[in-house]
């Protein structure tokens, strides 16, 4: 039997038969698109209509206000409707192709840097930032560490950004196991960057820690104000 390009002629130890049912399935079905359904060349990567439908600019989104950060693209239209979507049922096509977009982007030189999401408010936890990490380790070879750990704060999305500061004072703290990162460089890993008070809150424990943070990584900026009433 002639094996398709994207599998192994090996079979994994002790697991043949979902193994021969990846085989069989990529033998006899034609390959779609893991967002919209549509024929497409690879059965695990958004194709190009849909990337397209994102409007993810030609470069990362980048500037160093309120810190620095890279984002894949703005948070609206396509792209909110996917993350909203993704959000609810993770998609590793999604994340893994924006996690290769911001690796691709972001062009790292240096020393292989840390990850550390960062954790969310709700009590039902946002799976985003810490999928995203994931990918991105598994693109870049960066290690995920869990060194952030937050404090007990009201949720987030009802408050203007002066109200966003005051509530995310002291909102985060290290862990013990953070002491073993002195000297090495963390990315912070979100979701959405809007004011940028709980990435800046977040980055806080870690400067005063002597651990310095390079900046956030993200899959979207939400747009100023101003711009989202231009375009309305």
């Amino acid at each position: 039997m002639t094996m398709p390009p994207h599998s192994s002629s090996t079979i994994p130890q002790g697991k043949p038969l979902p193994w021969l049912l990846r085989v069989g399935q990529s033998l006899l079905t034609v390959p779609t698109c893991p967002c919209c359904g549509a024929e497409a060349a690879d059965r695990d990567r958004p194709c190009p209509a849909c990337v397209e439908r994102w409007a993810w600019p030609a470069r990362l989104l980048h500037d160093s206000r309120p810190l620095r950060f890279w984002a894949v693209g703005t948070y609206g239209e396509h792209w909110r409707s996917q993350l909203l979507t993704v959000r609810k049922k993770p998609s590793a096509a999604v994340l893994g192709s924006a996690a290769e977009r911001l690796v691709e982007g972001l062009g790292w030189q240096g020393d292989p840097p840390l990850l550390q999401p960062v954790p969310g408010w709700k009590r039902k936890g946002n799976p985003l930032p810490e999928l995203l990490a994931h990918s991105l380790s598994a693109h870049a070879g960066w290690p995920v560490v869990q060194w952030l750990k937050k404090r007990p704060r009201p949720g987030q999305h009802h408050l203007g950004a002066g109200d966003r500061q005051q509530n995310l004072r002291d909102a985060f703290r290290l862990t013990p196991q953070a002491r073993d990162g002195c000297g090495q460089l963390v990315f912070l890993v979100d979701d959405i960057l809007t004011t940028g008070s709980t990435a800046v809150a977040a980055a806080e424990p870690f400067e005063a820690a002597g651990i310095p943070v390079a900046g956030l990584l993200c899959l979207a900026r939400t747009p100023a104000a101003g711009s989202r009433r231009k375009r309305s």
